[in-house]
């Protein structure tokens, strides 16, 4: 599977309630990205989640950035996807 096109599907999917909450979205994708195997349905539950956690803590604030990068690691051979939003964050004592 294409890690860049299941995030652009579950953008699409995600896409009203990323509108509502006032999320805008900045995308660094690299189009090199070899395909990966795995469940496509499972990962794109966990970048749903994602989506939907950032959307859910910048509401209160009247929205924000959701960045989304993806890269290939050549170093360790690893598709690496990173998230960054400009919500609260988890507090530390339930980061365990």
């Amino acid at each position: 599977m294409s890690v860049n096109q299941l995030i652009g599907h579950t953008l699409f999917l995600n896409a009203n309630l990323l509108k509502i909450s006032g999320v805008r979205i900045e995308k660094d994708l690299d189009p090199d990205l070899p395909d990966v195997g795995g469940s496509a349905d499972q990962l794109q539950r966990v970048f749903m989640n994602v989506m939907s956690n950032a959307a859910e803590v910048m509401e209160p604030k009247g929205g924000g950035v959701l960045h989304i990068a993806t890269r290939h690691n050549l170093r360790d051979s690893r598709i690496v996807v990173h998230f960054k939003d400009k919500g609260t964050g988890i507090p530390w004592q339930n980061l365990p």
